[in-house]
């Protein structure tokens, strides 16, 4: 539906299935209901309008590639109640420039925020256990990232090609740094 231009999903609604809204260009601003627990694959992918997603307390799952292309928006701010973000769930965001509070998530999955090119910052990762491979690959300008004590694993190629990034604590919680975590970080 490429010329969608507003959606009201309804309270009481419990998860917004694999691909419902995929590809409706002209959507401009999504809001979950606070009764939504689960976001499908590819829920809004290529929604490439979208300045605004509001996320309530209650949302669990955001799954894989569900707001993939969601070219336009800005800023995120994720619920506590939020406990896994899905592989590529924010790829491709490329005027995304930070991720506010991510909430209650412990895990980040595979190439989650990768190209998200004008990605500035990404704080309020108190919870994460685990950053997937190739999450935060390529976001050029990444300059502020606190990895949180409890961190244990950080994926392949995990902040690879994030030239702007300079420092990087590593908290004696992490076990594993895979292969090229930050190949390509110049500034470092």
């Amino acid at each position: 539906c490429r010329f969608l231009h507003t959606v009201e999903l309804p309270y009481g609604l419990k998860e917004i299935a694999e691909s419902t809204f995929e590809g409706c260009e002209a959507l401009k601003s999504i809001e979950i209901p606070s009764s939504v627990v689960k976001i499908g694959n590819s829920a809004f992918f290529f929604c490439t309008d979208v300045e605004e997603i509001i996320f309530h307390e209650g949302l669990k799952t955001i799954g894989d590639n569900a707001f993939g292309a969601c070219r336009s928006v800005s800023s995120l701010t994720f619920p506590e109640s939020l406990k896994s973000i899905g592989a590529g769930a924010f790829s491709y965001c490329t005027w995304l420039e930070e991720v506010t509070d991510f909430g209650g998530v412990t895990s980040i999955g595979d190439a989650a925020f990768s190209s998200c090119q004008f990605l500035k910052s990404a704080r309020g990762l108190e919870g994460v256990k685990s950053i997937g491979a190739r999450a935060f690959e390529r976001c050029t300008l990444l300059k502020d990232v606190s990895l949180p004590e409890g961190l244990r694993t950080i994926g392949d190629h995990a902040f690879s090609s994030c030239a702007s990034l300079k420092t990087i604590t590593l908290p004696s919680s992490v076990n594993t740094i895979s292969s090229s975590a930050f190949k390509g970080c110049f500034s470092l």
